[in-house]
């Protein structure tokens, strides 16, 4: 992903009922191109979405993407 500013960056995962698997990151980053890998260690097969959320100088922004885990 990236970040045109400076921001305070969340990024969560969650299954199809909404519960919340794992954060995958939550800290600050500066503007730029970013790289994030995940393990699926203990993610059982299934469809996941994966909620990117940013809150910068200029607001706040969420993505979320869809995302299937096979085994």
């Amino acid at each position: 992903y990236e970040l045109a500013y400076d921001s305070f960056v969340s990024v969560r995962l969650f299954d199809v009922t909404g519960r919340q698997i794992k954060i995958l990151y939550s800290g600050y980053q500066s503007a730029g191109k970013h790289e994030l890998g995940m393990s699926v260690v203990g993610v059982a097969s299934g469809t996941y979405f994966c909620e990117l959320s940013t809150n910068s100088v200029r607001g706040r922004t969420t993505q979320v993407k869809k995302m299937v885990v096979l085994r």
